[in-house]
């Protein structure tokens, strides 16, 4: 019995030098998580202040300006319609109405046409033809496009199982004003 009180000091000596090892490690890293968590915030500070500093109050309006910078310059022409027609014929799509006007929501900074086409033809001479008419001109959008399948059988027109096609296409062509801004 005597040796079990003789260890016992050593024991309570020894779980105490690593209760204090063990605290003070937590410490340290408590110590070091709390360190880099100030370094942290004084780098995303720093951050801030650079972003708001460089950041010109035009950026929006400059990247305006060099997107409509692709338009044409407000004119009203043929141009845009000639070529399409011109493209339809080679391509094997037949035209058989096209109008076009000022758009009504045009005004002194964005100048726009509106163009509505009714074509016949396959779906791939219609899908070719719309892909150079849209290629060639920048600053036109589709609007909207309508694609449906003709009998030609029950109306005497071509063979029976033809695979015609009909499409109402309404494009907006977006124009620079002539002062070029």
């Amino acid at each position: 019995m005597l040796m079990h009180f003789a260890c016992r000091p050593a024991v309570v000596r020894l779980m105490s030098a690593g209760l204090i090892l063990l605290t003070a490690g937590a410490g340290l890293y408590a110590w070091s998580m709390w360190s880099a968590l100030e370094e942290t915030r004084a780098r995303l500070v720093g951050v801030r202040a650079r972003s708001t500093a460089q950041a010109p109050s035009h950026t929006a309006m400059q990247r305006q300006a060099d997107f409509t910078a692709q338009w044409p310059v407000n004119r009203i022409d043929d141009e845009l319609l000639d070529n399409a027609l011109r493209d339809a014929q080679r391509l094997g799509v037949r035209i058989t109405a096209a109008t076009g006007g000022v758009h009504p929501a045009s005004h002194e900074l964005v100048q726009q046409l509106q163009f509505n086409i009714e074509a016949r033809g396959t779906y791939g001479s219609i899908k070719s033809w719309l892909t150079e008419v849209m290629g060639r001109q920048s600053g036109l959008a589709v609007d909207a496009l309508e694609v449906r399948r003709l009998d030609l059988a029950s109306t005497g027109s071509g063979a029976a199982g033809s695979q015609e096609v009909a499409a109402a296409v309404h494009l907006r062509l977006f124009m620079r004003p002539k002062g070029g801004r």
